[in-house]
């Protein structure tokens, strides 16, 4: 997936974004790196959502247009099938204004789901949105479609080539039935195949969401849906206030309160889990439910005492959701969204947690973080570097001979706030300087030289002294 957009919150301009297999956004805060990926999390969850397609059908849409007004065409086309004369094989061998009415309804579809999908995910109204002005623009292509929105309802979509079975239409049409009847089974046909050419735009794996807001979520869930549970009884009797929290929050607190945990079975991806806890946590995430209580609870073990997570470190609490998202729901294909994964971490752990990020990947996990730390950025360069050494050199440096990077497996975007807003660049990886962007050197340098002027005032008192 190639992703550009511009006039999206803070963002101003961020062209030809790749979601690679890792992908890091870093930056100053307030620039908009949750802010894309919250809109690349929407696109998933759009697509995920299925009916992207409702039908062409007899009734005329919003372009007053359908199939029907198409059926001069459509009887020319089945005329030359029936003589043979053409063979239709993928979808862009569809009469032409027929492919443009299939690309301008599924345009239509897509901008409309996305739309929808990105309001949930953000928390906001249509009514009371700020971020989707008149000057968005959107652009994202993958290998079966490029889709362009602007001015939030000017949606345009290429649809590439989508092979149909050799002489599907041909089954539909031969014999000696009346052209009104073969046109109606030709139609029928052609919206069956654009119902699942829909599908085949879809991406089927899961995508999951972890918000830099996670240890307040995991420390105050239990009072959160206590709460809501405790008030479902007046519902219809009184009027029941609700809180609003945006998609991305309330997918979040689903996926935990939901989550089969009891599944013991051991996973490449499962076992990943475990080396968090043994390397950061130094001990390990557990759940249990009480037939009183109709949500998990969630108990830090260490040194055989058991705490509630909520008397735990916030360095607990915040990796937490992550071991038990790796152990009971990620899968690979998976999209796994980790906003500042360093968070609450000592720098040694912050290694660690690059090396575990890294190990999701080998494991065909695809990663999106967002990250304010070197440590964690200076760790994925020496997994980068490591992938341009021989398995033999590797090992005489980790007993890990997976835990490396290769350089196109990894795409690392600044996001530089300038006076017009955010522009987001690629920073490309140096062997010598690895990932380091260019206003951490700048921070490194500044409070190296104010050190060196404090000594320096130092040696000059003493020396009056």
């Amino acid at each position: 997936m190639n992703i550009s957009i511009k006039n999206f919150g803070p963002i101003s301009k961020a062209k030809d974004v790749a979601l690679s297999p890792l992908t890091v956004f870093v930056g100053p805060s307030n620039t908009g790196k949750s802010y894309l990926a919250v809109l690349i999390y929407a696109l998933f969850k759009s697509s995920q959502l299925g009916g992207l397609f409702h039908g062409l059908g007899r009734t005329k849409g919003r372009d007053n247009a359908s199939l029907f007004d198409y059926e001069e065409e459509i009887s020319d086309e089945l005329t030359r099938i029936a003589k043979k004369e053409t063979d239709i094989r993928s979808f862009l061998d569809l009469p032409e204004k027929l492919q443009e009415l299939v690309k301008v309804k599924m345009g239509q579809e897509l901008a409309q789901t996305f739309h929808q999908e990105l309001l949930r995910c953000m928390g906001t109204s249509a009514k009371e949105n700020q971020l989707l002005t008149d000057k968005f623009f959107l652009r994202f292509e993958d290998s079966k479609k490029c889709f362009e929105l602007s001015s939030l309802n000017n949606a345009n979509l290429e649809i590439k080539n989508f092979s149909f079975e050799e002489g599907y239409f041909h089954r539909f049409i031969a014999g000696d039935l009346p052209q009104e009847i073969r046109r109606e089974i030709f139609l029928t046909r052609v919206l069956g195949e654009i119902a699942d050419y829909s599908n085949y735009l879809s991406y089927k794996t899961e995508s999951f969401y972890l918000p830099a807001a996670r240890t307040g979520i995991m420390q105050s869930h239990q009072a959160i849906v206590g709460a809501l549970i405790k008030r479902t009884p007046f519902a219809g009797l009184e009027a029941v206030s609700v809180p609003t929290l945006s998609g991305i929050v309330s997918d979040f607190l689903q996926e935990i309160i939901s989550m089969d945990t009891s599944r013991k079975e051991k996973t490449p991806i499962s076992r990943i889990a475990d080396d968090m806890e043994e390397k950061i946590l130094k001990g390990s995430i557990k759940t249990k439910t009480f037939e009183s209580v109709q949500y998990p609870q969630f108990l830090y073990k260490q040194n055989g005492l058991e705490v509630p997570l909520l008397c735990s470190s916030s360095m607990v609490s915040e990796l937490a959701p992550v071991v038990l998202f790796i152990r009971h729901r990620v899968g690979k294909g998976d999209l796994l969204i980790i906003e500042e994964p360093e968070a609450h971490l000592h720098p040694e752990a912050q290694r660690h947690i690059a090396e575990i990020v890294v190990h999701l990947i080998r494991a065909d996990v695809r990663v999106m973080v967002t990250t304010h730390s070197d440590y964690f950025l200076d760790q994925l360069a020496n997994h980068v570097r490591l992938s341009k050494l021989t398995e033999s050199e590797r090992s005489q440096l980790t007993d890990h001979q997976d835990v490396f990077l290769e350089e196109d497996e990894i795409g690392v975007y600044v996001f530089n706030r300038q006076e017009g807003g955010t522009i987001v660049e690629k920073l490309h990886f140096d062997t010598e300087n690895g990932l380091s962007p260019e206003d951490h050197d700048k921070v490194s340098s500044n409070l190296y030289n104010e050190t060196v002027e404090i000594l320096e005032q130092f040696d000059r008192q003493n020396n009056e002294g």
